[in-house]
């Protein structure tokens, strides 16, 4: 083990136990790769309360498998191999049927929850919280504890008798890429209010700007709800001119290969990418979104942004405005999304009104305000982070 701490941990008691008593000493010859153990780590923590926690077991084994429709994908497959037999060859245990170690498997896909207070993040499972139904457009918010617990508060005003929602998926993907993985990982292709709008609530999430000369219109297809977008085209809502959604796709591949690939916390390779591809995407598109997102943190992240000039503290405070409008409408629950640019507009403020008395533009009066409406800000950066674990930057 690592440490006494990670060896007399009871979390660690079911993958120890089960160590012991395969009699054999475990060999472990590459330290460079994970161990293929790693991956029934969780399969082995359900299984062990079948045989020592039944009431926990009992409320384990009534969560959504899936696995029905899960029969039919290669991940089955996989886990039939890399899953079922290292557990029975490499553990020898026999206790559990194939069934029920890959009925885990499918309860631990369907209802997990990555919780980010390690690293890596691991894998938890809520029994609770898997009662929540899933939207695009959430009205609950979902934080942890330091203890891994987690805390579903409402981000939004809702009203009685009101369904309760999460986000299944990244909320800040297009529409395109989260009804897929909403397909591939839970089985269900999304109809929520978001998936149903093509516009995305109106901020052209998806949308990518039409090349007709003098043209402002951007394009979109009729609808996201077909199963497979490829089929069908993309048409302008100014000037009505469609191409076909193979051309779209491909386009926003080779902008998404040059966006991972992009070397990460470069203040200025940032800005070439939006410079690059806002002739091609529309101004809330994912892909610049999630590099103005980056570059509203990243703008006197390392001196301070007193070092930073004039017109870098003005495009700070605009970006996250910018970001902020569109946040409250696509993702209003998203509290810590909507935290970390409030902070980041609450300093661009504050150090905005300070230049402005120091160049003899402002008077104390200025400063003032601008002083008042930063503390706002930040007593709402309090409230929307007050969930938030000591261990994650925003708690």
């Amino acid at each position: 083990m690592c440490s006494e701490i990670c060896q007399n941990s009871p979390s660690h008691l079911p993958e120890c136990s089960y160590t012991i008593n395969r009699g054999d000493k475990v060999s472990i010859k590459n330290f460079n790769i994970p161990h293929p153990s790693y991956q029934c780590i969780s399969v082995l923590r359900c299984l062990y309360q079948k045989q020592f926690l039944p009431d926990v077991w009992n409320r384990i084994r009534l969560l959504e498998s899936h696995c029905k429709e899960r029969k039919m994908t290669p991940a089955y497959q996989q886990e039939k191999r890399q899953v079922v037999e290292f557990i029975r060859r490499f553990f020898k245990i026999d206790t559990f049927s194939e069934e029920e170690i890959l009925k885990v498997c499918g309860i631990i896909m369907v209802n997990g929850h990555e919780v980010p207070l390690t690293e890596p993040a691991h894998v938890a499972i809520y029994e609770m919280t898997s009662m929540l139904e899933h939207s695009c457009r959430a009205n609950c918010s979902k934080s942890f504890t330091s203890k891994g617990g987690v805390v579903i508060s409402a981000g939004i005003p809702i009203e009685k008798g009101e369904h309760l929602s999460i986000c299944y998926t990244d909320p800040l993907w297009g529409t395109p890429n989260r009804r897929h993985h909403l397909w591939e990982t839970k089985f269900f292709w999304c109809s929520c209010p978001r998936c149903a709008d093509p516009t995305e609530l109106g901020t052209y999430f998806s949308a990518i700007r039409c090349q007709e000369k003098d043209c402002k219109g951007y394009l979109l297809p009729k609808s996201f709800q077909e199963e497979s977008e490829l089929n069908g085209r993309w048409y302008c809502d100014v000037c009505s001119s469609n191409t076909s959604s193979v051309i779209v796709h491909e386009t926003l591949e080779t902008i998404g290969r040059q966006l991972n690939s992009m070397p990460k916390g470069i203040l200025n390779i940032c800005k070439a990418f939006l410079r690059e591809n806002e002739k091609y995407l529309s101004p809330n598109h994912y892909y610049l979104t999630d590099v103005k997102f980056a570059l509203s943190q990243l703008i006197g992240q390392d001196a301070g942004l007193q070092a930073v000039g004039d017109d870098e503290v003005e495009f700070k405070a605009k970006l996250c405005n910018q970001l902020i409008n569109m946040m409250k409408i696509l993702i209003p629950a998203e509290k810590r999304v909507l935290g970390i640019l409030l902070f980041e507009l609450h300093a661009a403020i504050s150090e905005i009104g300070r230049r402005k008395v120091s160049s003899g533009l402002g008077g104390p009066d200025d400063l003032q305000e601008a002083l008042l409406e930063s503390k706002k800000i930040l007593k709402q950066v309090v409230e929307l982070l007050k969930h938030e674990p000591q261990e994650l930057p925003e708690g």
